[in-house]
Order: C-alpha cells, then structure tokens, then sequence
C-alpha cells in the first residue's frame, strides 16, 4: 500500500473508494509524458545522424559527378 501511496502522489495512479472497496487505476497522461520526453531525445539524435548521412551521401554523389 504504500507504493501504491507514493504513486498516487506523483500522480501516476487515482484512487476511487465505493465503501470498503479501492479501485486503483492508471493515469497515462504523466506516463505519456515522461515517455514522449524521453522519445523526443532519441528522435532529435536519430535525426542528427539521418541528416549527416544525407549530407555524407549527397557529397558522395557530388564528387563521382565531379570525377572523369
């Protein structure tokens, strides 16, 4: 119970009470936005990487056009 304490006041998990029952449940919304936070870092890499490519290959390109 305490773990689930600690969750729901990060905000991770909502609690609801009918009588003696707990219902647990998932809130996705700070989840999705840990993972989208954590997508964006190694999209921004892994577009770094394509665009240097690019450029490597368009070089490449230039100079065999260039070349007799």
């Amino acid at each position: 119970m305490k773990h689930l304490d600690v969750l729901e006041s990060a905000g991770f998990v909502t609690i609801t009470r009918e009588g003696r029952q707990r219902w647990n449940h998932l809130n996705p919304v700070p989840i999705e936005q840990i993972c989208q936070r954590w997508l964006d870092q190694h999209r921004r890499r892994i577009k770094s990487a394509f665009n240097r490519l690019k450029n490597i290959a368009e070089q490449a390109r230039d100079e065999e056009k260039g070349a007799p």
